[in-house]
């Protein structure tokens, strides 16, 4: 249950595309992965080089 006004908006569209798909899964993501996965997309819509991350294999 969402309580920010932004995520609730967030949660309801999540919901309505989720009717779209007969089944889902949802992963929780660590958070070092999570970093380096968003430090990447922030680089890469700055135009700089960016690293491939592959789970389980040393950076």
């Amino acid at each position: 249950m969402a309580k920010h006004p932004r995520m609730i908006l967030y949660l309801d569209k999540v919901q309505e595309l989720l009717k779209a798909f007969p089944t889902f899964t949802i992963q929780q993501v660590p958070r070092v992965e999570n970093a380096r996965r968003c430090t990447s997309k922030l680089r890469i819509g700055a135009g700089y080089p960016v690293q491939t991350f592959h789970p389980g294999r040393a950076p």
